[in-house]
Order: C-alpha cells, then sequence, then structure tokens
C-alpha cells in the first residue's frame, strides 16, 4: 500500500498508469468510502477475447470535499474516460472523467492497494454507435 498526499505524487501515480484512459470502475463501497479501478493491460474489446486488468483500490483519508456519493453512482464494470489529478492547495484530488455528472474526490491523502491482476473474458456487448460485421467474401 502506498499513500500520496500531494498533487505531484497522485499526478505521478496516475502517469504510470496512463491517467486509466479507458479505463473501469470496477467496485465501489460508501462506508468506508473506496473504489477500485482498472485498466486493460493486455488484450482488446472484442467479445470472447481474454483480457487482463490491473486493478488498484483507492482509498481516501479524511475526505474534505466530494461529489455526492450513491449506490447507483457507479455500476461494477463501468466506463470511464480516464482520471484526473486535481491540483489545489490544501489537500489532494481526482477527477473521474466521463461519468455524468463528474465525480469529484477531495482528501488529506490516498493509499492505493493494488489488487491482483484480473484475468477475464470479454463479455458480449452492444454499442449505440458503432458495429462490427464478419462475411465470408
Amino acid at each position: 500500500m502506498a499513500t500520496y498526499s500531494s498533487f505531484e505524487e497522485i499526478d505521478h501515480w496516475l502517469s504510470e498508469n496512463g491517467y486509466f484512459e479507458e479505463g473501469l470502475i470496477l467496485h465501489a463501497e460508501r462506508n468506508p468510502l473506496s473504489i477500485t479501478v482498472g485498466y486493460t493491460s493486455y488484450g482488446n474489446y472484442n467479445a470472447y477475447s481474454e483480457r487482463h486488468i490491473r486493478s488498484f483500490k483507492i482509498i481516501p483519508s479524511d475526505i474534505l470535499e466530494g461529489t455526492s456519493f450513491s449506490e447507483k453512482t457507479f455500476s461494477e464494470d463501468y466506463y470511464i474516460e480516464a482520471i484526473d489529478p486535481l491540483n489545489i492547495q490544501n489537500g489532494v484530488g481526482i477527477e473521474i472523467l466521463d461519468h455524468w455528472p463528474p465525480f469529484k474526490l477531495i482528501a488529506k491523502s490516498f493509499s492505493i492497494v493494488e489488487q491482483e491482476l484480473i484475468k477475464t473474458t470479454v463479455k458480449p456487448w452492444l454499442s449505440d454507435s458503432s458495429i462490427f460485421v464478419k462475411v465470408p467474401l
């Protein structure tokens, strides 16, 4: 477990993990608050293909400010655009992008615990904006 209490520290950790671009929320708990996030380290989004997900549990300490958190804020396997660090004067903050409204969390520090690598198979999914078709020539 590592603890981060400054913008520079959390920004460095996020940059080492690609700012969780095209990442996902794997799990969220209300009391005490923790959010498990991950990103694909191997694989793609094709149905039934193998995928490996690096995951981390983010645990805030002494929450100073944040977006209202409810049971419906995140569903498991909720895809996100990225996680950005927030440059604030007192404490350390993060903003989870691609969640409406954006989820912001400011605390005295964040403890980060790397979880086991998740090896899974991509479930079939539907898209509102794209299709994939395979036909014989």
